[in-house]
């Protein structure tokens, strides 16, 4: 999957949140409103999840002796989803 890689911070802006790049890329802009805060801070943690999410994913795979249990095979259903969905799946 093609993305900005690196972390991603938050700026306060005059009428809305920037999330950019280290490099001061502008990613997206969250309009000030009630939980503009808290949907800019999960647009900023996206890559760290993603890459957390990667790692599981392909943990499990490499370990199919522990993911026949079935509570962690349906994480790993969501865990999968998830991904997909960022992928634009």
């Amino acid at each position: 999957m093609n993305y900005t890689k690196g972390e991603w911070q938050i700026i306060e802006g005059d009428n809305c949140y920037i999330i950019g790049d280290e490099r001061s890329y502008t990613i997206c802009k969250v309009p000030f409103y009630k939980e503009a805060e808290a949907n800019a801070n999960l647009i900023a943690a996206t890559p760290n999840q993603n890459q957390a999410l990667t790692e599981i994913d392909q943990w499990l795979i490499d370990h199919p002796d522990i993911s026949d249990n079935p509570q962690l095979h349906i994480i790993h259903i969501h865990i999968r989803d998830a991904l997909a969905k960022a992928e634009g799946k």
